[in-house]
């Protein structure tokens, strides 16, 4: 019976990853196709050059503020005006969770513009396949893992729970560990592989603002991430 019991969280993990990634598959299929059409421009199309050399300056002379505010619009306000647009979502766009959007994901920029600053002192800048791998590697896997994806389900779940302090009493801590992050884990690898891999190929002042559009899109699908049960 424990030999039974001990193969069932593994399977319903897997099982419930598979569900959260087909219901992410398709925007996650918009957001990859967008960030590669933007990496292949700065690439491949010169008239888009001066374009990016503005948006590169600005993160240039804005630093952490930029990241900050440019974040906060497109992972906050954007995906709540959109909430409050769409019928199936308006009753959930409150003046709290309207602060909420925009503080959280204006932290998250600082926080992203940091790991990427950190891990150009770590691997280097240059877009090679020997700096760009380990960095979506240390991404996805120590970053993700030991903070990110439990610091968004937290949120997230207190956010569910009308921001009340009572929101973690009685909190299932144990199958928050060995369901909800696994999950949450498993979903964010399949979508952000392709996503952070299109990042680090960009220069260092263009990689927050392809992160931006990024949150966008991901912020917008996040709520079947961070439903903690």
């Amino acid at each position: 019976m424990s030999d039974l019991s001990a193969l069932e969280t593994p399977l319903s993990v897997w099982k419930e990853s598979l569900r959260a990634i087909r219901a992410n598959f398709r925007p996650g299929l918009v957001l990859w196709t967008v960030a590669a059409l933007l990496v292949g421009a700065y690439y491949f199309v010169p008239a888009a050059q001066s374009t990016f050399d503005v948006v590169a300056g600005w993160k240039a002379q804005g630093g952490f503020l930029y990241s900050f505010a440019a974040t906060a619009v497109f992972g906050g306000l954007i995906p709540f005006l959109l909430m409050r647009i769409l019928p199936a979502t308006r009753a959930d766009a409150t003046g709290p969770v309207f602060v909420f959007m925009v503080v959280v994901w204006g932290y998250r920029g600082v926080e992203i513009d940091l790991l990427y600053r950190l891990q150009g002192l770590m691997f280097g800048n240059q877009v090679t396949l020997s700096v760009v791998a380990p960095k979506v590697a240390f991404d996805l896997f120590v970053y993700n893992v030991v903070w990110a994806a439990a610091f968004q389900l937290l949120t997230y779940h207190w956010k569910n729970h009308q921001f009340r302090a009572s929101a973690f009493r009685g909190f299932p801590w144990k199958e928050f560990w060995t369901r909800r992050v696994p999950v949450a884990l498993v979903s964010t690898w399949v979508v952000w592989f392709p996503v952070v891999t299109l990042v680090y190929c960009l220069p260092s002042n263009l990689q927050i603002p392809l992160f931006n559009l990024a949150a966008c899109f991901w912020a917008l699908v996040v709520g079947t991430l961070t439903k903690v049960r």
